[in-house]
């Protein structure tokens, strides 16, 4: 399939790290601030509407910004346009494409452990951020009955490195034929 990934250029700009407000765990990959400048890779000769990178943010195109303001889907605070963009392979890049920074957050939903498929080795150190010594695998997981506040993308307490997003972007993604956003079950993901 076609994929397209990003790096920050320089200056890379980063922040702090978000903490678990009760245990001070680190709960996130370090802030990419602002000004935000990338290379964007297309590994199969079409750019695609999202484009994942390192950190905790993605690049999404104007594409994906105008389809999601259309349908209102929540949890994406604010669509960031990139300062400086280069696209490789450069003929791709002309004319220049716009591309948004987004940070999928930690709101509420929270992993239930007793329905998940987890094999760790340690045990929860905090019931708030759920956080572990570390996993080893993943045969599926499930959230937490009540604790899912309603966006349509976002983050786990417990799972935060992995960007969770509902049914309604899957029809998104599908009704916009948005490329290279790939989406799999929570029931059926290994890692």
């Amino acid at each position: 399939p076609d994929r397209t990934v990003f790096l920050p250029m320089e200056p890379d700009n980063t922040g702090e790290a978000r903490h678990c407000p009760d245990c001070d765990a680190t709960v996130s990959s370090l802030a990419w601030l602002p000004p935000y400048r990338a290379r964007i890779d297309a590994t199969r000769g079409k750019l695609g509407d999202l484009a994942d990178g390192v950190g905790g943010s993605l690049l999404v195109s104007e594409r994906f910004r105008k389809a999601w303001e259309e349908r209102q889907l929540k949890g994406i605070p604010a669509f960031t346009p990139l300062e400086r963009i280069r696209v490789r392979p450069a003929r791709l890049g002309k004319p220049s494409p716009v591309y948004y920074v987004i940070a999928p957050q930690l709101y509420g939903a929270k992993i239930d452990f007793a329905r998940s498929h987890f094999t760790y080795g340690g045990i929860i150190t905090c019931e708030t951020c759920r956080s572990m010594k570390k996993f080893k695998t993943v045969n599926g997981f499930a959230l937490e009955e009540g604790t899912w506040t309603g966006e349509d993308i976002f983050r786990a307490w417990g799972f935060p490195g992995t960007v969770l997003v509902t049914d309604r972007v899957r029809q998104l993604r599908d009704d916009y034929d948005l490329k290279n956003v790939e989406l799999t079950p929570i029931e059926e993901y290994h890692l």
